[in-house]
């Protein structure tokens, strides 16, 4: 009570003119983007595969083995998810963005690494930027028994945010885009493990918006 007589006779005090009809405030807000199950069977068709003819030696060339097939390696399979995001449904101006991080949640459940990150990018998918500057983070392969099975996961959340100038670049950002790149084992120098249909990849992508926010109480 005692406080609250203060402030008031502080006002009371003011001219009217000086009185800032206004309140400024921090508002946080966390929105997911997306989820996705990236399935081999989705990651395969964005290559053509060239099955070894019987009777080539497999130690002549490099090769890898989805759904009990020898297949000439196609090096690395890719995939990737759009989703859209503009920051100015946020704030106009950027610049009263305080904080604003990018949440990855993923599993990995196929033999092998993947190579992720995110991307910015205009309204033509145009890439204005990307989420890691040092490059795509990895992920570790799934472990599997000698049979083909995943015995272990990998799982990994990162959250990372972005620095006041970054924020700057994004004013034309209209889409993320989300890469995930599979790194084939190389049958010439590791062991090539048996990659199946149903085994995936899992990824979330989620973010955290911090705002200066003024609301007019006059």
């Amino acid at each position: 009570m005692f406080l609250s007589v203060l402030t008031f006779n502080s006002c009371i005090d003011k001219n009217a003119t000086d009185i800032d009809p206004s309140i400024i405030y921090d508002a946080e807000f966390s929105l997911p983007l997306g989820a996705d199950t990236l399935f081999m069977e989705q990651l395969v068709q964005t290559v053509t595969l060239v099955e070894i003819p019987p009777g080539v030696d497999k130690d002549t060339v490099k090769y890898f083995l989805y759904d009990s097939v020898y297949y000439y390696s196609p090096g690395t399979l890719s995939d990737s998810i759009l989703a859209p995001l503009n920051l100015a449904a946020f704030k106009n101006d950027t610049a009263e963005i305080t904080s604003l991080m990018f949440r990855i949640n993923a599993v990995n459940l196929i033999p092998a690494e993947f190579l992720v990150q995110l991307y910015f990018a205009d309204s033509n998918k145009a890439i204005l930027d990307s989420l890691y500057d040092d490059g795509p983070f990895s992920l570790d392969p799934a472990q599997i028994d000698d049979s083909g099975n995943v015995i272990a996961s990998w799982g990994v959340m990162k959250d990372d945010y972005l620095t006041p100038e970054k924020i700057d670049k994004l004013g034309d950002m209209r889409n993320v885009i989300l890469s995930s790149q599979m790194i084939i084992p190389d049958s010439s120098t590791d062991t090539v493990p048996p990659f199946f249909h149903d085994q995936y990849l899992w990824i979330q992508v989620g973010i955290r918006v911090k705002l200066k926010m003024t609301i007019d109480v006059f």
